[in-house]
């Protein structure tokens, strides 16, 4: 058994997220991966086909893919609504040259392809980039037996590749893209996803989610790792794993390609090269088709950071460490599950001092002694906080309500502690122990090296407190440094998730139940 081949099985055993149904004869497993669903029937063997028709036979790493986006719900597997697709939203981070476009050619093929009419859209921020993407598909298709289905139009701002028979419309959109107002995709491409921030994604999705409302669609978000500013992809890669640590079978799949982030205790950027290669190679899901350890070698000459970001997944976040928090150690603290709901957690909130948001987050600490804190809500404005936090306390669950003593997070605090119920303490933080709890938050991300030292884990789905972090500056306080506004944009998660991790371990013991009342 070579080198190589060695570390691939070290790699699959220690794969946190490697699908139980993984053949190790299909090669290099996936790091994280949606469970195929055997109980249900699927397309994927219809996509395979149309592959092959296209002159593009799937690897088994696509082809797995197509098989659990192609699941259809049955009643065999106990799921809700027999008939219908079971994932609308497919996420897959592969590295290159793992051929994402060609998972793509026959998804779209066996969309529109049918006999009924259908639309699919290949979809970017900047319409140039959609189009690209739509000729590299159109491309393949025309150049294939299929091509006597079809007729491609391309004129100034309108293509369109059109299925003769049925008109199902294969079509390049952007959000602004007028001509497609009106029009409800049946399944839509988002390629790149490196390339666009969490608000741009939403921008797009904006464009044919609400469709989806009353009739079937599915998307596929696709693309290799990212850098700093790839807001979407890393909140999809955070929800994605925690989807699949949770063992969720409908509504979101993900698969993810990638190196694991420690080899034999060694993070896997500090590598000598040769052992880097062998670990790159041995996790590349081509490895046994056609990419040769040569040409990964050759790369690797070009910048590591590059390499690892290409071909091993790993985001290349330069300049990470020039926010106030190291945006790497952020996201290499992310938690792949929330706080359990019958937790008794404590809720931290601040208000933005000019009144322009507020935010919630909660704490918590796990029977492990490591702590969690986690964003809970955060909107604009500040008048709903209160009434929010009331909410939530009277729910369950909360035991302490904590903010810092100041401005006016320290006014919404005097309108909450009157209403807290019996067993749930207000905790205010005078400026000491808020610059103590900024400090806490930032050395607990930084100095922890996972597995072996954990001291907090974040779960920012959204990606607000990252939001938050590239945005602030720090100030000092005599009791310390602390995060403030560098100009209009608020960033009022960070100090709250500070202060539930401060409060995570002051969480009063419940109330004992009091005994009834007699007499006599």
């Amino acid at each position: 058994m070579s080198l190589a081949q060695v570390m691939e099985e070290q790699i699959r055993e220690e794969s946190p997220g490697t699908p139980t149904s993984w053949n190790p004869s299909w090669g290099p497993a996936p790091l994280w991966a949606t469970e195929r669903t055997p109980e249900r029937p699927t397309y994927g063997g219809i996509v395979a086909r149309a592959a092959e028709i296209l002159g593009r036979p799937l690897f088994p790493s696509q082809r797995y893919i197509v098989d659990v986006m192609g699941e259809v719900q049955s009643e065999e597997a106990g799921d809700p609504e027999p008939g219908r697709l079971a994932y609308d939203q497919g996420t897959a981070f592969m590295p290159r040259r793992s051929g994402k476009t060609v998972v793509v050619q026959p998804m779209v093929a066996r969309t529109c392809g049918g006999k009924e009419r259908r639309q699919a859209w290949t979809m970017a921020q900047k319409r140039d980039s959609a189009v690209h993407r739509w000729r590299d598909a159109t491309d393949q298709i025309l150049a294939s037996p299929m091509a006597a289905q079809v007729k491609r139009k391309i004129s100034i701002a309108h293509e369109e590749l059109r299925w003769i028979k049925t008109g199902s419309l294969y079509l390049p959109a952007a959000p602004d893209d007028e001509s497609l107002h009106g029009e409800d995709p049946d399944m839509a491409i988002v390629d790149e996803l490196w390339a666009l921030t969490l608000a741009e994604l939403e921008a797009i999705q904006d464009g044919y989610r609400p469709a989806w409302s009353v009739k079937e669609g599915q998307e596929l978000l696709l693309s290799a790792a990212g850098v700093l500013r790839s807001t979407a992809l890393k909140h999809q890669r955070v929800i994605g794993r925690e989807g699949v640590a949770r063992g969720r079978r409908l509504g979101s799949a993900f698969f993810e390609w990638a190196v694991p982030p420690m080899v034999d205790g060694v993070p896997v950027q500090d590598l000598e090269d040769e052992q880097l290669i062998d670990v790159v190679w041995a996790s590349h899901p081509r490895r046994h088709f056609g990419l040769g350890r040569a040409f990964l070698a050759n790369e690797l000459t070009k910048g590591r950071t590059r390499f690892l970001r290409h071909y091993g997944g790993i985001d290349d976040d330069t300049g990470s460490d020039s926010a106030i928090i190291d945006l790497v150690r952020i996201h290499d603290a992310a938690a792949v599950a929330g706080i359990p709901e019958d937790a008794r957690v404590a809720l931290a909130f601040e208000v933005d001092p000019d009144g322009l948001q507020a935010s919630i987050a909660a704490g918590y600490v796990w029977p492990d002694g490591v702590a969690q804190v986690e964003a809970v809500e955060e909107r604009d404005g500040t008048r709903w906080a209160g009434p929010r936090i009331v909410e939530m306390v009277e729910a369950g669950g909360v035991g302490l309500v904590a903010c810092v003593n100041a401005g006016p997070a320290r006014d919404l605090a005097d309108e909450i502690e009157p209403r807290l119920p019996e067993g749930v303490t207000m905790l205010r933080l005078p400026a000491g122990d808020y610059s103590a709890s900024f400090t806490r938050l930032k050395t607990s991300i930084e100095e922890q090296r996972p597995p072996e030292l954990v001291r907090v884990r974040i779960h920012d789905p959204r990606g607000e407190m990252v939001t938050a972090v590239t945005r602030a500056g720090t100030a000092r306080w005599r009791s310390g440094p602390v995060p403030v506004k560098r100009g209009a944009e608020p960033i009022a998660m960070l100090p709250a998730f500070s202060v539930a991790l401060w409060a995570a371990d002051k969480i009063p013991a419940p109330p004992k139940p009091r005994p009834p009342f007699r007499i006599g």
